[in-house]
């Protein structure tokens, strides 16, 4: 709510008073928000090279500093009003003030702290170290070009719509453009959160035209054939991904230990989870028999006279010391892999968790176990892999395993997934005794 306005430019005794000062006094007032606080506002200002008149905002007073209270705010306006009364043209006058910005308020300089700020978090496991050099490149890319000398506080719809114009010119995808949108989202909630921001703009999402990709999930055979083109002892990686559901990074992660304390089980800590939440999986039958091959077994030696911190799944050309896969690598092996088997324009993931997704619905019939596999947080999330085959399922397959039918809590019946272990988990995805698939807790059942 708007406080009252207790002090005014008209009733101040030093105010000189005329026609062009009363002009003029129309134009630039005291203002208040919700999101910006006082300032001083400047209606149909006309900037040279621009068709209409268009509403400026001032934040910081004379010697730079912020705007606070409403007195500041009415001493800005006054002080304005007075130059242009003298004859100074309106464009030069805030061409001032706008350089007066604070340069900590700029939006560059504030992503940098936004940045620094996520490093507590690399530190904590919260996120990953990778995550936070992806938003610092955002800057070295040129993303915030356009707000070179924009202050956040600036920062409204019309700006952020401009923005994002700016973007398309630079012939950024629509879909990278809504994932730097989101990011800036999460900059905006975070300055309001550390209290520089009293309220942050909705992001236009809405205006941007991203085009989903159509899935192409390959048939288990297809799938078989095109995995038996990587060489054996490397292989391991792509069948966890496949038969387990693991994503790309978590797979790269898993260590020997998290999958021997366990023993047919395979523990996925929160700090190697995309949402850090841990999770508990049986070992898929595909997996336990590539761990004891032969070939595997001469490259790598017995699982259990390995070191518990060395990775489950190495890559021998690797460049460090661990032998861990890393993201450039096991998209070369997968693409030679791809076009031995005349696959064409199958993506990774595809083959991968989608393709473990989609299987284990139409095996099951069952969302919510697809969902709990997969470590999603959101049904609707696990319904975006299978479709629309799985929201004709959602509303029985709750009622059947006694959950609600909506994305509200999940209110599994008792003994409602135990007692159907072994009819809903084919041979193919076979349960360990006394695991089930868990997200969120990591200790076996009974």
């Amino acid at each position: 709510m708007r406080p009252a306005l207790r002090h005014s430019i008209a009733t101040d005794e030093a105010a000189p008073r005329g026609s062009r000062w009363e002009v003029y006094e129309k134009r630039v007032k005291p203002a208040w928000s919700e999101r910006d606080g006082w300032h001083a506002s400047i209606r149909t200002v006309h900037f040279p090279g621009e068709q209409k008149p268009r509403r400026v905002r001032i934040y910081t007073t004379a010697q730079g500093g912020r705007i606070e209270t409403e007195r500041e705010a009415v001493k800005v306006c006054y002080q304005i009003i007075t130059q242009l009364v003298d004859g100074r043209q309106m464009e030069d006058v805030l061409a001032e003030y706008q350089k007066r910005k604070l340069p900590g308020n700029l939006v560059a300089a504030r992503w940098e702290t936004f940045c620094d700020d996520k490093l507590q978090d690399v530190g904590s496991g919260r996120l990953d170290k990778r995550r936070v050099r992806e938003l610092r490149a955002y800057i070295r890319r040129g993303y915030f070009a356009s707000f070179t000398e924009t202050d956040v506080h600036e920062i409204d719809r019309p700006a952020l719509l401009a923005w994002i114009r700016f973007l398309r010119l630079r012939d950024l995808a629509e879909k990278t453009i809504k994932n730097v949108l989101m990011d800036f989202g999460q900059f905006l909630r975070w300055l309001r959160d550390t209290g520089v921001l009293r309220e942050v703009p909705k992001i236009p999402s809405d205006r941007l035209r991203v085009v989903k990709h159509a899935r192409t999930i390959p048939e288990r055979a297809d799938l078989e054939r095109l995995l038996d083109q990587i060489p054996l002892p490397i292989r391991g990686l792509w069948l966890a991904r496949a038969f387990m559901g693991l994503r790309p990074s978590e797979a790269r992660r898993v260590d020997v230990r998290d999958l021997r304390e366990h023993g047919q089980a395979l523990q996925l800590l929160g700090s190697k989870t995309k949402t850090r939440t841990p999770r508990l999986l049986p070992l898929a039958p595909e997996l336990d028999a590539w761990l004891h091959a032969p070939e595997v077994v001469a490259a790598f030696g017995e699982l259990e006279q390995r070191f518990g911190a060395e990775p489950l799944f190495k890559n021998p050309q690797a460049s460090n010391e661990a032998k861990r896969w890393t993201e450039k690598p096991e998209w070369m092996v997968f693409q030679r892999a791809l076009a031995a088997a005349g696959f064409e324009g199958l993506k990774p993931n595809e083959a991968g968790r989608h393709f473990f997704i989609t299987d284990l619905v139409d095996r099951t019939g069952d969302v919510y176990l697809a969902k709990r596999w997969a470590g999603h947080q959101d049904i609707a999330t696990t319904e975006g892999y299978v479709g629309q085959r799985a929201r004709s399922l959602r509303r029985p397959i709750a009622l059947q395993s006694g959950r609600r039918s909506d994305d509200g809590p999940e209110t599994r019946a008792r003994g409602s997934v135990s007692d159907r272990d072994d009819s809903l988990i084919s041979a193919s995805m076979a349960t360990p005794a006394g695991f089930e698939p868990v997200c969120g807790r990591t200790k076996p059942r009974g």
